[in-house]
């Protein structure tokens, strides 16, 4: 049981036992999933809850320029109807020298090239561009998805006792007008110590290596050595929904 430090306006809309528990087990049966509340789907025993947000669009076509199926399952848990599209960059060949600037350029250039094969492929019907992108930061350094055992070994020894964020950047582009917003958001997990045993069992199980800062928060091994979480679980996982939902209405309003 992890507490949670609220991040947003949104998040005051929640009970104070809504807040304490936005992870939990599923065989917990103390607190009851209300209405302004949704669970992503898992195989694990771990059961993430996020904000049941409505897509703001209306009618407008939705296209979700993701291949990261941590976003995917947070849109899917929501119901929201999409399309999707892989944005296929080279993300190792953006760099800046400012790491929190870097995630906002890498979702920009997700959505100039999700807008270029819409262009290719003759789309006429106006629809709204989704892209994401996140780092890790752990120290000022960035981290991204680790090569190897070893590495994985010391991102997740570094952790113990200590605390990791991640930047996600959103971008909301309407096609075919180019009308864009984007914007950033952080979240910082703060861990328990993590002996070197739960390290060799997550490692082993190799799902870490898709993530970048080599950490799940839905492992069923790490989740119950989480102290808290500045910002929102969403947030952690990759696509913070009321930054999402606010961009999508901001594109909205100015394409109106």
């Amino acid at each position: 049981l992890i507490s949670m430090v609220p991040s947003s306006p949104t998040d005051q809309m929640y009970s104070p036992c809504t807040k304490a528990i936005w992870m939990r087990s599923k065989k917990s049966q103390f607190v009851k999933q209300d209405s302004d509340e949704v669970a992503i789907p898992s195989t694990t025993s771990i059961e993430i809850i996020i904000p049941r947000i409505p897509f703001p669009s209306g009618d407008k076509l939705f296209i979700f320029g993701t291949s990261s199926s941590s976003r995917k399952s947070i849109v899917d848990a929501l119901s929201w109807k999409y399309i999707q599209m892989a944005p296929d960059i080279d993300e190792k060949a953006i760099r800046c020298a400012d790491p929190k600037s870097l995630p906002l350029l890498i979702a920009k250039a997700k959505s100039d090239a999700i807008l270029n094969k819409l262009k290719e492929s003759s789309m006429t019907e106006a629809c709204l561009v989704l892209t994401s992108d996140q780092i890790v930061l752990f120290q000022d350094t960035v981290r991204e998805k680790p090569v190897d055992d070893s590495e994985a070994i010391a991102f997740l020894s570094s952790y113990s006792n200590n605390h990791v964020s991640t930047i996600s950047a959103v971008v909301i582009t309407e096609y075919p007008s180019g009308i864009q917003s984007a914007d950033t958001d952080i979240a910082t997990v703060h861990w328990n110590q993590i002996s070197d045993e739960v390290v060799r069992k997550v490692v082993a199980k190799r799902e870490i290596f898709s993530s970048a800062g080599g950490f799940r928060i839905e492992d069923e091994d790490l989740n119950p050595l989480i102290d808290r979480i500045e910002g929102t679980v969403d947030s952690v996982m990759g696509l913070p929904l009321e930054l999402t939902a606010r961009l999508l209405r901001q594109v909205i309003q100015m394409s109106s």
